[in-house]
């Protein structure tokens, strides 16, 4: 009996009892071509996805305490102590250890960009705490040799008074 279906199946597809039976060719599946859209009833419903929701970035400075008045603006000259370290706490500049407060004219050509970075915004009596890597402070170079850019900073700056323009 099975001879006979073997044989009969090998007749129906075209071949002699010594040809071997071949696989049936693969059906490809129906594919809509890219310059038509699929109707709508094909299409599989998909959810929209919500974008990755992203924690809100912290500023890079802290103000402890935050200080009273206007706050501080281009042309404005003010007068400030400051430390400036690098990340791993080797100091770059204090201006106690120079004995004297700084003062200087915010955007004044000569500045030291870093000050002129962080002073921006103070008011009269607040410390602020500022993070920032030196390439974002003085370029991609850097200030060589002092610092590199691959250096982070942190500048810790008192605004003790603002002046006039």
């Amino acid at each position: 009996m099975i001879s006979v279906l073997l044989a009969c199946t090998i007749a129906l597809q075209g071949g002699s009892p010594t040809t071997p039976v071949k696989p049936p060719a693969k059906v490809k599946e129906h594919q809509t071509p890219p310059h038509r859209a699929e109707p709508s009833h094909l299409r599989k419903h998909v959810a929209p996805q919500k974008p990755a929701e992203q924690k809100p970035k912290p500023p890079p400075f802290v103000d402890k305490p935050a200080g009273y008045g206007t706050p501080v603006t281009t042309g404005d000259v003010v007068i400030v102590q400051f430390l400036v370290k690098k990340q791993s706490g080797e100091e770059v500049a204090n201006s106690k250890k120079r004995g004297l407060p700084y003062t200087f004219k915010i955007g004044a050509p000569g500045n030291d960009p870093l000050l002129d970075l962080v002073v921006k915004g103070m008011k009269v009596g607040a410390v602020r705490t500022y993070t920032v890597s030196a390439k974002d402070a003085y370029g991609p170079g850097g200030a060589p040799p002092v610092i590199s850019p691959k250096d982070v900073l942190v500048a810790i700056v008192t605004l003790l008074r603002r002046g006039d323009r």
